[in-house]
């Protein structure tokens, strides 16, 4: 699980996810190479893909927010 503000974010092992982002998504996650993801959002009439990367210590899950197009951190729980 990942933290943002009051945004949270869950990735299973099959690399199904939920999130909820002031709104509740599913979607998946796919691997990019050595700490880099893809991150695929379904949240009802909106989808979309954002990609994101994870820190060396595994600890923070950089993003760019789509909503702001600022990079926003997401906590490792």
């Amino acid at each position: 699980m990942a933290e943002n503000g009051s945004r949270t974010m869950t990735v299973r092992d099959d690399g199904s996810l939920s999130a909820s982002v002031g709104k509740s998504c599913t979607g998946a996650t796919k691997s990019q190479g050595k700490r880099a993801y893809r991150f695929e959002f379904d949240c009802g009439i909106t989808k979309y893909s954002v990609d994101g990367t994870l820190s060396a210590d595994g600890k923070n899950l950089t993003m760019k927010d789509p909503s702001t197009d600022q990079n926003a951190v997401w906590n490792r729980k």
